[in-house]
Protein backbone atom coordinates (compact mmCIF):
# COMPACT_ATOMS: atom_id res chain seq x y z
CA UNK A 1 0.00 0.00 0.00
CA UNK A 2 2.64 2.52 0.32
CA UNK A 3 3.25 2.53 -3.29
CA UNK A 4 -0.34 3.39 -4.06
CA UNK A 5 0.47 6.48 -1.17
CA UNK A 6 3.51 6.92 -3.32
CA UNK A 7 1.43 7.13 -6.37
CA UNK A 8 -1.70 9.07 -4.94
CA UNK A 9 1.22 12.07 -4.15
CA UNK A 10 2.68 11.72 -7.77
CA UNK A 11 -0.62 11.91 -9.18
CA UNK A 12 -1.48 14.85 -7.07
CA UNK A 13 1.79 16.75 -8.50
CA UNK A 14 1.39 15.31 -11.78
CA UNK A 15 -1.89 16.95 -11.79
CA UNK A 16 -1.12 20.20 -10.75
CA UNK A 17 1.93 20.79 -13.32
CA UNK A 18 -0.38 19.49 -16.04
CA UNK A 19 -2.93 22.10 -15.14
CA UNK A 20 -0.48 24.77 -14.28
CA UNK A 21 1.34 24.16 -18.20
CA UNK A 22 -2.30 24.20 -19.70
CA UNK A 23 -2.84 27.85 -17.68
CA UNK A 24 0.50 28.72 -18.95
CA UNK A 25 0.03 28.00 -22.81
CA UNK A 26 -3.38 29.67 -22.33
CA UNK A 27 -2.18 32.57 -21.12
CA UNK A 28 0.87 32.93 -23.99
CA UNK A 29 -1.78 32.51 -26.69
CA UNK A 30 -3.65 35.30 -24.97
CA UNK A 31 -0.91 37.23 -24.93
CA UNK A 32 0.35 36.59 -28.54
CA UNK A 33 -3.49 37.23 -29.90
CA UNK A 34 -4.33 40.30 -27.97
CA UNK A 35 -1.20 42.20 -27.67
CA UNK A 36 1.52 40.66 -30.45
CA UNK A 37 -1.49 40.96 -33.18
CA UNK A 38 -0.79 37.08 -34.08
CA UNK A 39 -2.08 33.86 -33.72
CA UNK A 40 0.35 30.95 -32.37
CA UNK A 41 -0.16 27.21 -34.42
CA UNK A 42 0.43 25.49 -31.85
CA UNK A 43 -1.39 26.10 -28.15
CA UNK A 44 -4.87 25.19 -28.47
CA UNK A 45 -3.76 21.49 -29.97
CA UNK A 46 -1.22 20.98 -27.32
CA UNK A 47 -4.12 22.37 -24.56
CA UNK A 48 -6.40 20.12 -25.52
CA UNK A 49 -4.14 17.14 -25.60
CA UNK A 50 -2.64 17.82 -21.85
CA UNK A 51 -6.80 17.71 -21.06
CA UNK A 52 -6.81 14.59 -21.59
CA UNK A 53 -3.78 14.15 -19.51
CA UNK A 54 -5.16 16.05 -16.70
CA UNK A 55 -8.69 14.54 -17.16
CA UNK A 56 -7.29 11.06 -15.87
CA UNK A 57 -5.06 12.12 -13.15
CA UNK A 58 -8.41 13.82 -11.95
CA UNK A 59 -10.21 11.02 -12.14
CA UNK A 60 -7.68 8.63 -10.31
CA UNK A 61 -7.43 11.51 -7.69
CA UNK A 62 -10.96 11.73 -7.43
CA UNK A 63 -11.33 7.27 -7.13
CA UNK A 64 -8.79 7.96 -4.35
CA UNK A 65 -10.48 10.07 -2.60
CA UNK A 66 -13.90 8.76 -2.99
CA UNK A 67 -14.90 12.24 -4.88
CA UNK A 68 -16.84 10.24 -7.80
CA UNK A 69 -20.76 11.16 -8.40
CA UNK A 70 -22.27 7.82 -6.68
CA UNK A 71 -25.74 6.71 -6.51
CA UNK A 72 -25.69 4.59 -3.11
CA UNK A 73 -29.17 4.97 -2.21
CA UNK A 74 -30.00 1.39 -2.41
CA UNK A 75 -26.34 0.23 -1.86
CA UNK A 76 -26.31 2.21 1.57
CA UNK A 77 -29.88 0.60 2.85
CA UNK A 78 -28.27 -3.20 2.13
CA UNK A 79 -26.41 -4.85 5.67
CA UNK A 80 -22.91 -4.13 5.59
CA UNK A 81 -21.33 -7.45 4.37
CA UNK A 82 -24.05 -7.09 1.45
CA UNK A 83 -22.59 -3.35 0.57
CA UNK A 84 -19.08 -4.64 0.45
CA UNK A 85 -20.05 -7.55 -2.03
CA UNK A 86 -22.42 -5.38 -4.09
CA UNK A 87 -19.20 -2.23 -4.47
CA UNK A 88 -16.79 -5.16 -5.37
CA UNK A 89 -18.97 -6.12 -7.76
CA UNK A 90 -19.07 -3.11 -9.35
CA UNK A 91 -15.02 -2.60 -8.92
CA UNK A 92 -14.79 -5.78 -10.68
CA UNK A 93 -16.75 -4.39 -14.07
CA UNK A 94 -14.66 -1.22 -13.51
CA UNK A 95 -11.75 -2.77 -14.02
CA UNK A 96 -12.95 -4.84 -16.81
CA UNK A 97 -14.35 -1.68 -18.07
CA UNK A 98 -10.65 0.36 -17.96
CA UNK A 99 -8.87 -3.10 -18.94
CA UNK A 100 -10.67 -2.96 -22.00
CA UNK A 101 -10.20 0.21 -22.63
CA UNK A 102 -5.99 0.16 -22.12
CA UNK A 103 -5.90 -2.64 -24.64
CA UNK A 104 -7.80 -0.72 -26.92
CA UNK A 105 -6.22 2.12 -26.97
CA UNK A 106 -3.13 0.44 -26.86
CA UNK A 107 -4.24 -1.08 -30.21
CA UNK A 108 -4.78 2.21 -31.67
CA UNK A 109 -1.67 3.89 -30.33
CA UNK A 110 0.71 0.80 -32.32
CA UNK A 111 -1.84 2.01 -35.25
CA UNK A 112 -1.31 5.66 -35.40
CA UNK A 113 0.37 7.21 -32.67
CA UNK A 114 3.64 7.34 -34.55
CA UNK A 115 2.02 10.30 -36.81
CA UNK A 116 2.71 13.93 -36.12
CA UNK A 117 0.53 16.19 -34.70
CA UNK A 118 -1.14 19.03 -37.41
CA UNK A 119 1.11 21.85 -35.47
CA UNK A 120 4.36 20.68 -33.54
CA UNK A 121 6.34 18.10 -34.77
CA UNK A 122 5.28 15.52 -31.83
CA UNK A 123 3.96 12.08 -31.88
CA UNK A 124 0.36 11.60 -31.08
CA UNK A 125 1.30 8.77 -29.45
CA UNK A 126 2.81 11.09 -26.69
CA UNK A 127 -0.75 12.63 -26.07
CA UNK A 128 -2.68 8.95 -27.22
CA UNK A 129 -0.32 7.17 -24.08
CA UNK A 130 -2.76 9.28 -21.46
CA UNK A 131 -6.02 6.66 -22.08
CA UNK A 132 -3.94 3.66 -21.41
CA UNK A 133 -2.07 5.31 -18.47
CA UNK A 134 -4.67 6.68 -16.99
CA UNK A 135 -7.06 3.45 -17.59
CA UNK A 136 -4.16 1.55 -15.70
CA UNK A 137 -3.68 4.00 -12.99
CA UNK A 138 -7.76 4.02 -12.17
CA UNK A 139 -7.24 0.07 -11.99
CA UNK A 140 -4.89 0.35 -9.57
CA UNK A 141 -6.53 3.04 -7.26
CA UNK A 142 -10.47 0.90 -7.87
CA UNK A 143 -7.60 -2.33 -6.18
CA UNK A 144 -6.49 -0.31 -3.71
CA UNK A 145 -9.96 0.72 -2.87
CA UNK A 146 -11.49 -2.44 -3.10
CA UNK A 147 -8.48 -3.80 -0.37
CA UNK A 148 -8.69 -1.02 1.49
CA UNK A 149 -12.69 -1.74 1.70
CA UNK A 150 -12.04 -5.22 3.09
CA UNK A 151 -9.31 -4.09 6.13
CA UNK A 152 -11.08 -1.79 6.84
CA UNK A 153 -8.24 1.08 6.26
CA UNK A 154 -9.55 3.75 4.00
CA UNK A 155 -10.19 7.22 5.26
CA UNK A 156 -14.01 7.68 6.41
CA UNK A 157 -14.17 4.26 7.20
CA UNK A 158 -17.45 5.09 9.14
CA UNK A 159 -19.14 4.48 5.92
CA UNK A 160 -18.31 0.90 6.13
CA UNK A 161 -19.54 1.02 10.53
CA UNK A 162 -23.21 0.05 10.86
Amino acid sequence: MKLVIYLDRVMAVVAALLVATTAIITCVAVFFRSVVGASLPWPEEISGNLLVWTSFAGAYIAARTHGHIAFDLVVDKVPLKLRKILLTANDLMLCMFFGLLFWLSWQAISVVGGSSLETVPLPKGLFMAAIPFGAGTLIIAILAGTYERWKGVTEGAEQWSE
